[in-house]
């Protein structure tokens, strides 16, 4: 199950795994738009489920883990990609606002792994994977104090989680990528979009954590930008 697979990392995420054959139950908010990536990728031969939902709404976990119940009457794997936030000084940013990028980008996705983590501890091995930011392990840029509180604790709960979960064959991983060639990183923040990382490179990297033998869990994943090596065609 992939949240978030119509952003840009989500997106590049559920073209990389549905490629390698995985069936992928994909979530967004946009019906249509799961709709044309679902068609985009059943045409590749993938087998893809979509469920248009919004993480803020309490019943999202239990509406989620259920389709992916009904389609394939398991869950392997749980790949939590969705997130954003408003970026401002922390003076100009309402409480509203302020709360709301902790929902979504820390208790949506804790109380998704909460519904998910017993039918992925039926199975012989379950993955739960955290597109998280490298920002979370530094010293924090200005106008991302909500979204940075929240991915701070999104990393932590990733590292406590998996000292619970890894004698029951589940792996966490958190993956933090350096700034992202993603609409969340707006053109009028002036990036040289050629100096951000691929969001493939993101999908490259949750599939390597999905790879690992079952002895041992890449527990957390950085991704640095190397600009002078990247290919003129976007490869």
């Amino acid at each position: 199950m992939l949240t978030g697979a119509t952003g840009g990392t989500g997106l590049a995420i559920a073209r990389e795994l549905s490629g390698q054959g995985l069936p992928l139950v994909l979530s967004g908010r946009d019906e249509d738009r799961l709709q044309t990536l679902r068609k985009e990728l059943s045409n590749r031969g993938g087998e893809v489920a979509t469920v248009a939902c919004d993480l803020f709404e309490p019943s999202a976990p239990e509406k989620l883990v259920g389709a992916a119940l009904a389609w394939r009457g398991r869950l392997d794997a749980l790949i939590l990609c969705a997130g954003g936030s408003r970026f401002t000084f922390f003076e100009r940013m309402s409480k509203s606002d302020f709360d709301q990028s902790l929902r979504l980008n820390l208790s949506a996705n804790v109380d998704l792994v909460r519904e998910a983590l017993p039918h992925l501890k039926s199975r012989p091995r379950g993955w739960i994977i955290m597109v998280n930011t490298i920002a979370s392990r530094e010293p924090a840029p200005p106008r991302g104090s909500a979204y940075l509180a929240a991915k701070a604790g999104l990393r932590y709960f990733a590292d406590g989680l998996f000292s619970e979960v890894r004698d029951s064959g589940i792996s966490v991983t958190s993956i933090l990528p350096d700034l992202t060639d993603t609409p969340l990183v707006p053109a009028s923040l002036g990036y040289d979009r050629r100096t951000l990382i691929r969001p493939r490179s993101v999908a490259q990297a949750v599939l390597f954590a999905m790879s690992n033998d079952a002895d041992c869990c890449v527990t957390e994943i950085h991704l640095r930008p190397q600009p002078s090596l990247r290919f003129e065609d976007g490869s």
